[in-house]
């Protein structure tokens, strides 16, 4: 009600005069705090007897604040250890510490400090509060942290939203995920509630939000918020962080994103991964290949001029890579097997130099379900290949020729990665890694140090190990890969 606003706004200004919750954006706000009204209690009935039983707190220090701001003080959680505590040592004969014996008890009265502490914790408390106030909207506390978090990301800020999201067209939005689990996600990320209102202001009922996060534990939200307000989402096409997805399914995406823009008027395609950068900019970039008719590269080049304030956007060489390869899908130059017959470099050509090495190889691997007369497909990276344990000769050249089968090469079909593993102490940790496509691929590869993906997060291995030191380290030295066209199908099929 009237009353309780009023007394919000008093108290706040009271509150951040004793520096007990510094906030001028809240106070310049007036930000209406109204936790003490229905936003805060299922009924008024709930909220009368509250205000009843908390209203005569002895142990709320009222110096300072007339009885408009009964309400708001009413609204305070009950301290711990008072009435009940006090009554149970006044019954067991014992007397608080610092008292002499017989003397009257006096009750411990919080300063006007602590009440703000109190306000705070109650604030925070309010669901509503924290997600219309604290994390939404430009004027958010959090504003300098999502500014932070998006680094040399373009942002949306204007007609009351700030966003990591960009406008790559009028029809293709890139972003972050919408975050909505914790705190500190809606603190640092998009909130839901900011990108369900902008799709509501700009695009309403005309955006489908293509999610390209794979994983389950993060950056997870519930799809039916949008889906239930006329934004349909899809995951159908989503795939792992600093990786890529099967050509087909890059195929499947951009007719998905085609078809839903090509409605007319202001339909909107909306792509995000976890940061909305790098696989976002795989999708995004195929995307403006096919339906803006630009070349790779020039779909890479707006990507990161639209994205990036520094037009870094795409700068995972594999997923460079995999826009090229779907550029090139139309014709290509190779049957989609390929027989891998020995991958070979010179020791210290990623810096450091291990002394022992092993190769992995993945691959895309397609899996079909059927219920009934109906066929589900679905695709998994899996493990195909693990070498033994490699030293460098006497020239320091690591060479790997030894496959699963003696005397025959590795069959690979469609995506695959190959990671080189290093042994800096007692374990084997994963290098460098690359993605290539078995039919975009000569009968010879030369992939310098820089055209690999780095490595993955390792306590054991630091990233200044095996990055090259010197630009005549990266260029000079190159991996090579060689093999051969073949109709044989791979063995782990």
């Amino acid at each position: 009600g009237d009353g309780v606003s009023a007394s919000s706004q008093r108290v706040s200004r009271e509150w951040h005069g004793a520096d007990a919750f510094n906030s001028s954006a809240m106070v310049n706000k007036n930000i209406d705090i109204t936790f003490a009204g229905s936003s805060s209690f299922d009924n008024k009935q709930d909220s009368s007897s509250f205000i009843q039983r908390l209203g005569s707190d002895p142990f709320v220090d009222r110096s300072g604040l007339d009885d408009t701001s009964e309400p708001l003080i009413a609204a305070l959680p009950r301290r711990r250890g008072s009435h009940q505590s006090e009554s149970k040592s006044a019954g067991k004969g014992s007397e608080p510490r610092g008292e002499k014996p017989g003397s009257k008890p006096r009750s411990r009265r919080p300063s006007i400090q602590d009440l703000g502490q109190e306000i705070a914790g109650a604030v925070f408390e309010n669901v509503s509060f924290v997600k219309g106030v604290l994390v939404g909207g430009p004027c958010g506390l959090f504003y300098g942290i999502r500014k932070l978090v998006s680094g040399e990301k373009q942002r949306f800020e204007g007609q009351g939203f700030n966003l990591d999201l960009s406008y790559i067209t009028d029809e293709l939005i890139a972003m972050g995920y919408p975050a909505e689990k914790t705190l500190v996600e809606r603190a640092s990320r998009n909130h839901i509630d900011e990108v369900l209102a902008f799709f509501r202001m700009k695009h309403p009922r005309r955006v489908k939000i293509f999610n390209l996060i794979k994983e389950t534990q993060i950056a997870s939200y519930d799809l039916q918020k949008f889906i239930s307000q006329g934004y349909p989402v899809t995951k159908e096409y989503a795939f792992f962080d600093h990786s890529v997805p099967p050509l087909e399914i890059l195929d499947e995406a951009v007719e998905d994103m085609q078809e839903w823009v090509g409605k007319g008027g202001s339909y909107v395609a909306a792509v995000h991964c976890k940061a909305g950068k790098g696989r976002t900019g795989v999708l995004v970039c195929c995307f403006l290949c096919e339906q803006s008719r630009l070349s790779a590269t020039e779909a890479i080049t707006m990507y990161g001029v639209k994205r990036m304030r520094k037009g870094r956007g795409l700068t995972v060489p594999s997923q460079r890579r995999w826009v090229h390869y779907f550029e090139a899908r139309r014709s290509k130059i190779r049957n989609n097997n390929f027989e891998i017959k020995e991958v070979s470099f010179r020791e210290g050509i990623f810096g450091s130099r291990f002394g022992k090495y092993r190769l992995k190889v993945h691959c895309h691997v397609w899996n079909y379900t059927k219920n009934g007369d109906t066929l589900t497909k679905s695709w998994d990276t899996i493990e195909v290949f693990l070498s033994e344990t490699i030293t460098p000769d006497d020239h320091g050249n690591i060479v790997f020729n030894k496959w699963n089968t003696p005397g025959k090469g590795l069959i690979v079909e469609g995506g695959f990665s190959l990671t080189i593993c290093m042994k800096p102490k007692e374990k084997f940790v994963e290098g460098p890694s690359c993605w290539l496509h078995a039919g975009h691929l000569p009968e010879s590869v030369h992939l310098a140090a820089n055209e690999w993906d780095g490595t993955k997060t390792s306590k054991s291995l630091k990233s200044s190990q095996i990055h090259p030191k010197t630009s005549e380290c990266a260029n000079a030295w190159e991996v090579k890969l060689k093999g051969v066209s073949t109709d044989q199908s791979p063995d782990f099929e």
